[in-house]
């Protein structure tokens, strides 16, 4: 199953935030032994960094991003992917939500 994962989970993994911390380990778990597909969108990365630089330190923050880029489907977000022939991409992500293309 494809999940799109909401930055908040992945900070909550990388930041270690509670309450949340438990669920969002879980789920980053769950991707981990390939029990779920998780997928992240490409304009959510700069935010990741900004907010680990700025709540913990650079390292970390280049350490997150790395993480997401490894582990991660990253769901581009550009006017080739949400037009024309690319559009399938956010249809099957729509779908696999429930919200249909």
């Amino acid at each position: 199953m494809n999940v799109l994962l909401d930055l908040n989970v992945v900070l909550d993994v990388v930041l270690g935030r509670e309450p949340s911390k438990a669920e969002a380990d879980a789920i980053w778990d769950a991707n981990r032994d390939g029990r779920i597909d998780a997928w992240m969108s490409a304009a959510a990365l700069p935010t990741l960094f900004y907010v680990v630089r700025k709540q913990a330190d650079l390292a970390r923050a280049h350490l997150a991003v790395t993480n997401c880029l490894r582990s991660l489907e990253i769901v581009p977000v550009d006017r080739t992917a949400l037009s024309g022939r690319q559009a399938d991409v956010c249809g099957r992500v729509g779908a696999t939500l429930g919200g249909g293309a």
